[in-house]
């Protein structure tokens, strides 16, 4: 396992097209969003591109990290990765059992789950961050500190998962309106904490974070 370090830069091709020529046919980039949030799942996304995917796709090389790119683009990225993709899945892990098993361990079963549910095996992954030691379910992988500005299958997979769990958290907003999780999507603002102060703490909040734990 080997871990890189670069400077932020637009996502590119070049991890995967090293793997494409080393005979690597199902490359797949996995990324998380949601770990740091008070409220809701922690989701994650995978994406597999095909080594003769249209390069000259302007759509390819709009893509890139989830939070660099405004909504209604994301949304419209998504449709094109999950159109243009050879597989591609999400995975999720809830408030309630990531209270149970941490967060460490949450991030980690929610990759897995994204990768069970590519519909095939990737030969190898390139993951976000630093948080995967080892997963038999994964398989081979290489941790890349801030992939989702390196490697566009990595950037590909964040959107769908940030566009997932933003959908997710609109419609937690309807059942809660009065907590304005459309707005800040769980994060820890200062809106959401004066709003848990206000009307409660709910099943979705994670009770095993240190700042809902002070509000219980």
């Amino acid at each position: 396992m080997k871990i890189v370090l670069r400077s932020a830069n637009k996502p590119n091709l070049d991890e995967e097209n090293i793997l494409w020529s080393a005979g690597y046919s199902n490359v797949c980039g996995i990324d998380e969003v949601g770990r740091g949030c008070w409220a809701g799942p922690i989701v994650a996304g995978a994406v597999i591109f095909g080594a003769k995917v249209n390069i000259t796709a302007k759509e390819l090389w709009q893509i890139n990290d989830s939070k660099k790119i405004i909504p209604k683009k994301r949304e419209q990225l998504a449709g094109y990765i999950i159109h243009n993709a050879k597989h591609w899945g999400i995975g999720f892990v809830v408030s309630k059992e990531l209270d149970k098993i941490g967060l460490s361990k949450a991030n980690t079963l929610a990759m897995e789950r994204a990768v069970q549910n590519l519909g095939n095996k990737p030969d190898f992954c390139l993951i976000d961050g630093n948080v995967i030691k080892k997963s038999p379910v994964i398989g081979l992988f290489k941790n890349i500190i801030k992939g989702d500005t390196i490697s566009i299958s990595i950037a590909a997979a964040s959107i769908l998962a940030k566009v997932f769990r933003d959908k997710l958290m609109k419609s937690v907003d309807e059942l809660y309106p009065e907590y304005d999780f459309e707005k800040h999507k769980g994060y820890g603002t200062n809106a959401h904490r004066k709003s848990i102060l206000k009307n409660g703490i709910l099943p979705i909040h994670r009770k095993s974070f240190a700042p809902i734990k002070e509000l219980l």
